[in-house]
């Protein structure tokens, strides 16, 4: 099934334990990419584990992990890199399954600066 809205950004996935200049589990995968600083910031838990900088919307048939686990974050959570291994890392905080489609809960890191990136 189609994202419910268009497709804004493309990514490369990486697993737990692994970042550029390794190979991606997957590349170019695309997605619709918003920021959402403000929401995530007022989700209170005792951990501070369900933070979140920006929500990406993708297809259900991509395989994303994160370590969303009672609100006690292990670090042991997919990144994707926007727009490839080359660009912004995000953290993957909490994958949720809706009809046709995921939403991922993201962490922006920091990127280098400068950057005309996200």
């Amino acid at each position: 099934m189609p994202l419910p809205i268009p497709a804004n950004v493309r990514f490369d996935l990486f697993r737990w334990g692994f970042a550029p200049p390794d190979l991606p589990e997957a590349a170019g995968v695309a997605g619709h990419l918003e920021g959402a600083y403000d929401e995530g910031q007022r989700t209170v838990d005792a951990a501070n584990a369900f933070r979140f900088t920006h929500v990406l919307l993708i297809g259900d048939t991509v395989a994303i992990h994160d370590d969303f686990d009672a609100f006690t974050a292990s670090g042991m959570r997919d990144t994707i890199y926007v727009p490839d291994a080359a660009g912004t890392p995000f953290d993957v905080v909490y994958v949720e399954r809706c009809s046709g489609f995921l939403r991922v809960f993201l962490n922006r890191r920091a990127p280098a600066w400068p950057t005309n990136q996200l």
